[in-house]
């Protein structure tokens, strides 16, 4: 499940609520707030707590 989010995060150009990735991936809004939290805490993505927003991916610089 955490695939699906991260590939629907990915293919979206705008930032996504949590009902947003509940309709693209078809996974429920609790897990869906519960990877979220696990990939913001992983440094994966780019949240917004204000407005509890997902605003994209973080890229992984390369040497």
């Amino acid at each position: 499940m955490k695939e699906k989010v991260l590939e629907a995060i990915r293919l979206s150009n705008r930032p996504l609520k949590t009902g947003d990735l509940e309709k693209l991936t078809g996974v429920p809004r609790n897990e869906i707030q519960k990877i979220i939290n696990e990939l913001a805490l992983e440094g994966k993505i780019k949240v917004d707590k204000c407005y509890n927003k997902v605003l994209g991916l973080i890229e992984e610089k390369e040497l």
